[in-house]
């Protein structure tokens, strides 16, 4: 039976090839990844990524994703709005 200090020389070794096999197989996945992004025209948008603005560009209100915050938030204002008033939310059962 081997002894603890074996034991532990062992786990040692797997944890350093495991991590040589997580580089090289990162490298793969970022590759593959990369491919199919461009097949398909993945944006980061798509993929719920925060994109950056220039430096000096305002939001587009117009744009899907500024169109969907401004839902959330007015369906938060008339929940709160509703729960003030000691009314069920709007989408609530009572």
């Amino acid at each position: 039976m081997p002894t603890a200090v074996e034991l532990q020389e062992q786990i040692n070794a797997l944890q350093a090839q495991l991590e040589e096999v997580k580089a090289r197989e990162v490298v793969a996945v970022v590759e593959r990844m990369k491919r199919e992004i461009a097949t398909y025209g993945i944006t980061a948008d798509m993929l719920g990524f925060p994109v950056p603005l220039k430096p000096g560009r305002k939001p587009d209100p117009n744009s899907a994703r500024s169109q969907r915050r401004q839902a959330a938030a007015a369906e938060r204002a008339a929940a709160e709005r509703a729960a003030a008033n000691g009314e069920a939310a709007p989408g609530e059962r009572s």
